[in-house]
């Protein structure tokens, strides 16, 4: 995936020369054919990471952070530093892409709520077991089990929670105001992840801009996203 030639990686000391530093301490003392399987990415505001940190970036301010994850009983997980990747004697991207795979396994819940009599489908994925779910996105034909060659409309409350909807025809675009109301709503309740609503393909999150003034939705896509209308509307004639 092209996604990973662009994992981020800084600094070039080994792992094993920072006795003092309490996240690689950590990571040090977890056999290391446990810590490969341990591998997971968690969506992170860019604005919220350290310059040590491995990373794909998503786009729409967020990235794909790598990190090893504790034992179920314990939980939470820790960053995995750039510099301490020698212990693999490996790659940023390909330990990006290790996470990934080890994402395969992991159990979710997902609940349909709309998508009746043919009608457009909204999807809402969620972590289970302790495991960061909103990185599922990146599979997301997989966790779905559709082919997406439009890709998909894709809210990121949190990072262990993404909402979508596949794009097969202008018709699911009209789900596009559910989205932006389901993310301000939560938003008005607590912190999220981002409040945008977000158009998925290639791997990317681009912005779409989407507001809701005066009871209107109003949104401001890129140019790639406008370039797609005129595909749906003639998918949609067929």
């Amino acid at each position: 995936m092209a996604l990973f030639g662009r994992g981020k990686r800084h600094g070039a000391a080994s792992g094993e020369g920072c006795p003092d530093h309490k996240p690689c301490n950590k990571l040090a003392g977890i056999p290391l054919h446990d810590l490969d399987s341990r591998l997971r990415l968690v969506v992170t505001p860019i604005a919220d990471l350290g310059s040590d940190s491995i990373t794909a970036q998503l786009g729409g301010g967020l990235a794909a952070l790598l990190v090893a994850m504790d034992l179920p009983s314990t939980g939470g997980a820790h960053a995995v530093p750039a510099h301490f990747t020698p212990r693999w004697n490996s790659t940023s991207p390909d330990l990006l892409a290790r996470a990934l795979g080890n994402m395969e396994r992991d159990r979710l819940a997902i609940e349909s709520l709309a998508g009746g009599n043919g009608g457009p489908a909204l999807y809402v994925v969620t972590g289970q077991d302790g495991l960061p779910g909103a990185a599922h996105v990146l599979r997301l034909e997989q966790v779905l089990g559709q082919r997406l060659p439009h890709g998909a409309l894709v809210a990121m409350p949190s990072n262990n929670r993404f909402y979508a909807v596949p794009i097969h025809s202008g018709d699911d675009l009209g789900l596009l105001d559910t989205l932006v109301s389901a993310v301000r709503g939560l938003a008005e309740q607590g912190p999220v992840l981002s409040q945008d609503v977000f158009w998925l393909h290639d791997g990317q999150l681009d912005p779409l801009n989407a507001t809701v003034k005066d009871g209107e939705l109003r949104y401001f896509p890129s140019d790639a996203f406008k370039q797609l209308l005129p595909q749906l509307r003639r998918d949609h004639s067929h």
